[in-house]
């Protein structure tokens, strides 16, 4: 089963940054807590295994009928 990277520190801004005050007030004053994955986030829908189609933009351009 597939696991979703944890994000690297270096790679997101910090969450308090004192030059935009409203942050002050937002960002956390304690360490996030890690929850781990749900088995529906690891075993969710894959999409991309079919190349996107002339028709994919519009859905009611799959049916005979009108909608």
């Amino acid at each position: 089963m597939m696991e979703y990277p944890k994000t690297q520190p270096s790679t997101q801004p910090e969450y308090l940054y004192e030059g935009y005050r409203s942050s002050v007030r937002r960002a956390p004053s304690q360490p996030l807590i890690q929850v781990p994955h749900t088995l529906s986030e690891l075993t969710g829908p894959l999409y991309g295994h079919n190349p996107i189609g002339e028709t994919d933009n519009d859905l009611t351009r799959h049916f005979a009928d009108p909608p």
